[in-house]
């Protein structure tokens, strides 16, 4: 949306870092001139020379040439993604079990023996959804086994609910003998990146639902036989952490995500001071696939412009109305994602005050319903990552403005760390050559030490624009020279601040009419620098 600003920001970058660069080669060009006798000298020197064109400022690759050399943007962006958390959240989980032998006494028992093997089914934490099925990207099953049997063991865990490529998840650990009293504990984990959850449970009705099987044996290479009692327990801690969803299936609730009045800041806009900037019809498209299996139902309840200016609201038919999308179908696990499009310009909308209000905020409200009719699809909602829930921006907009004495401000900071003692004064020259129908006014402010600046150091501050014709388009370049002068009081008060103010006032040629950028429009800017030293022998 603010790409045409960006346009006059971007010009307003390139010239706050050339003065920047100047202004501090200027003083190392200085302060390397030093000879052994008395006097004062005049250099002078060439810097820079450079040449920007309309690539050079906007750094966007969907910079598009009409047949007339005329320029637009056109622009997609990603804005919004549906978190997989605003679904279903799968926090950390932690199962915890103690087995016992079943029998009451003490029995001796010989290698290899098992003498606890016990199925269970667990609760699966998954908040806001009752799952049937899921599938993992990455996560990962802690265990901690605490065991009391006086000999050593050989403990499994299988998940039969839970396979990769066919195979159930099994996972054997060895413990040491424990004397009974002292427990003896293994702790570890296992990746479980690829694995899929039947989570229906033993009759395949449930939801959220594992099965496990637990079983402890004598280890089969142990000697001598083992005493056993049901006081020889063993308890097996297991916790899934980092769960990150690929797939699922089942229903994933009505939840009401909720995104309070927020704001985002725009960068470089609040270094507009004034003006105004007036843009040619603009066509900005909000497209929302829905690549997610659930109804859901979206209301964007306001989108503001905010500046200093003031606050305009956006006007659409869409502001504060219910978007209602529907689920996509699938074949298999391939999605066929569902879309809307809705189009706001002049016509339909305020958009062209909505950005000429130049905002370095945008605050916006909105809420997206899940479900919002419940579980009409009887537990059928699915979810692959590879189709997600997204919005996005296409921005058509044409390289067409006026500006109106548009004032760009900033600070620059300097660091110099050359002696620039004996330096008496120094002056810049900047020949432009200009072929944009555009304009410039550049002052540059120097620390006066009080918390403010002093009068501008540019005493020729005037890029005119380029030469035009009745339709507007440049004919020929206009040629200005920039003089930024530093007297031996400004150069010291410069090094020992290490500030400057630059501010840049934009026009357009021939208002109110806009002007078309075209792709060979360019500034041609030629630099050198002139200094006085003062030479001392020591």
């Amino acid at each position: 949306m603010n790409e045409q600003r960006q346009f006059i920001l971007s010009i307003f970058e390139r010239m706050k870092q050339l003065i920047y660069f100047l202004l501090v080669a200027l003083l190392y060009f200085a302060s390397c001139k030093k000879e052994a006798t008395t006097w004062t000298s005049e250099y002078a020197a060439p810097l820079v020379f450079t040449s920007l064109n309309i690539s050079d400022m906007v750094n966007d690759s969907n910079l598009l040439v009409h047949p007339d050399s005329s320029l637009s943007l056109h622009i997609e962006r990603e804005i919004y993604r549906l978190n997989i958390d605003s679904l279903f959240t799968t926090p950390d989980t932690t199962i915890s079990e103690v087995h016992a032998v079943a029998f009451p006494g003490t029995i001796s028992v010989s290698a290899g023996f098992t003498f606890i093997s016990d199925v269970e089914e667990s609760t699966f934490n998954v908040s806001g959804a009752e799952l049937k099925y899921i599938s993992l990207n990455g996560g990962q099953l802690n265990y901690e086994i605490i065991s009391y049997v006086t000999g050593p063991t050989i403990d499994s865990i299988k998940i039969p609910s839970a396979t990769k490529h066919g195979s159930e998840f099994l996972t054997v650990i060895h413990l040491e003998e424990s004397d009974g009293t002292i427990p003896t504990t293994v702790t570890g984990s296992v990746d479980l990146s690829d694995y899929e959850f039947d989570l229906t449970g033993s009759d395949g009705l449930k939801y959220n639902t594992l099965i496990s099987n637990i079983s402890t044996s004598i280890d089969p290479t142990h000697s001598t036989p083992v005493d056993i009692s049901n006081a020889d327990s063993v308890r097996i801690n297991v916790s899934f952490e980092n769960i990150d969803p690929g797939r699922a299936l089942g229903y994933f609730g009505n939840e009401l995500v909720e995104v309070p009045l927020d704001t985002v800041s725009i960068p470089f806009m609040d270094k507009i001071i004034g003006g105004n900037l007036d843009l040619d019809d603009i066509d900005l498209s909000l497209s929302i696939t829905n690549g997610i299996g659930v109804d859901i139902q979206s209301t964007v309840n306001e989108l503001n412009s905010i500046s200093s200016i003031g606050t305009v609201a956006l006007s659409h038919s869409t502001i504060g109305s219910p978007i209602n999308l529907n689920r996509p179908s699938k074949t298999g696990w391939v999605v066929n994602s569902s879309e809307y499009t809705t189009t706001f310009n002049n016509s339909s909308s305020n958009l062209t005050p909505f950005i000429e209000n130049l905002p370095n905020q945008i605050s916006y409200d909105t809420k997206i319903q899940i479900n919002p009719f419940g579980d009409v699809n009887s537990h059928g909602d699915f979810y692959h990552s590879d189709y997600p829930l997204k919005a996005d921006i296409v921005l058509d907009l044409p390289l067409c403005l006026g500006a109106n004495n548009l004032t760009l401000q900033d600070t620059i900071q300097l660091s110099v760390d050359q002696d620039t003692s004996q330096i008496k004064s120094g002056t810049l020259k900047i020949h432009a050559s200009n072929h944009f129908p555009l304009g410039a006014e550049v002052q540059v402010y120097l620390s006066n030490g009080a918390n403010g600046f002093a009068d501008s150091v540019v005493s020729q501050p005037i890029i005119a624009p380029a030469v035009v014709n009745s339709f507007n388009e440049v004919i020929a370049p206009t040629a200005s020279e920039l003089l930024i002068e530093l007297d031996t009081e400004q150069i010291h008060q410069l090094i020992h601040s290490g500030i400057a103010l630059i501010k840049v006032i934009f026009n357009t040629t021939n208002l109110p009419n806009r002007i078309k950028l075209k792709d060979w429009y360019h500034i041609d800017l030629n630099v050198g620098a002139t200094i006085k030293y003062k030479h001392e022998v020591n």
